[in-house]
């Protein structure tokens, strides 16, 4: 599983940062040699723009052999696009999952596109847009369109369900990696005056999407959670409303100990922890 880092939101009336791109590799399709040696590069969440600057989208992760772009021989996943912001950076960027946008008037989201470079074998590209911010009109809801998440598009800013709530992330059954669920790739929620409509989407929050925001004071946005790749969320409508940033990525590996091994792990470092029958290995500083 490889998760890149979630696009921020966009300031003032924001946008929602699309939720990092997912790649689910086929343990079926996996072979990795003995005594091979592959770099895990995890993708940080995009940094948010301050004071209307434009919003940054999130780093790319990747796992495997070294590789170039004309030879790509590893997993790669691509980073969430940046919200939109108000004035001058209104479309949201393009990314792993999409991004979101905002109120320069009818500004678009921006597309996911996850492309599949593996040579290991079939896996599951996970991209989607982002939804359509408001026009800048009296009356309107100025309301920022929600980041593109892993499992579904984000939400336009007039939606009747989630209005500019966040794409939907997805779920990875505890099965088939870790022993618990993982919920990873949720689109960020827009942002807006606290006049306008705005909705939570639940499926999009609880994949780390950061949640809308609402308020004509200073109202920062929320920030994607850490290790999900969850989009930033879009600020609220006054000019100093900075957008959140961007979750983190995370890549995990699961192995099978062959049959004839003895020993309780094939591997060494991080913090290690027994669940299930599995050895886990956690690494949670740089290196």
């Amino acid at each position: 599983l490889v998760v890149a880092g979630g696009g921020a939101g966009g300031t003032r009336h924001g946008g929602g940062g699309g939720g990092g791109g997912v790649l689910l590799l086929p343990q079926a399709n996996s072979t990795i040699p003995n005594g091979a040696t592959y770099s895990v590069v995890i993708g940080a969440g995009g940094q948010s723009g301050q004071g209307g600057d434009d919003a940054n989208a999130g780093s790319n992760s990747s796992f495997g052999p070294p590789s170039s772009a004309a030879a790509p021989t590893h997993l790669l996943a691509l980073g969430g696009g940046k919200g939109g912001t108000y004035p001058g950076y209104g479309t949201g960027g393009n990314g792993g999952s999409g991004g979101g946008a905002q109120g320069e008037p009818g500004s678009p989201g921006g597309t996911g596109s996850q492309p599949n470079p593996s040579v290991y074998g079939t896996t599951t590209p996970y991209g989607n847009n982002g939804g359509t911010g408001g026009n800048w009109n009296p009356g309107d809801h100025r309301l920022g369109g929600g980041g593109g998440g892993a499992g579904g598009n984000g939400f336009d800013y007039n939606d009747a369900t989630y209005e500019g709530g966040g794409g939907t992330g997805i779920t990875i059954p505890g099965p088939s990696m870790t022993g618990t669920e993982i919920k990873v790739g949720g689109g960020g929620g827009g942002g807006g005056p606290s006049s306008g409509g705005a909705t939570d989407n639940p499926a999009a929050t609880a994949a780390g999407g950061a949640g809308v925001k609402v308020g004509n004071s200073p109202a920062p946005g929320n920030h994607g959670t850490a290790s999900t790749g969850g989009g930033g969320g879009g600020g609220g409508q006054y000019p100093d409303s900075d957008g959140g940033s961007g979750g983190s990525g995370i890549c995990v590996i699961r192995y099978q100990i062959g049959a004839t091994d003895t020993s309780d792990a094939r591997a060494t470092g991080g913090a290690i922890s027994f669940y299930g029958g599995k050895t886990i290995h956690t690494f949670t500083t740089s290196g």
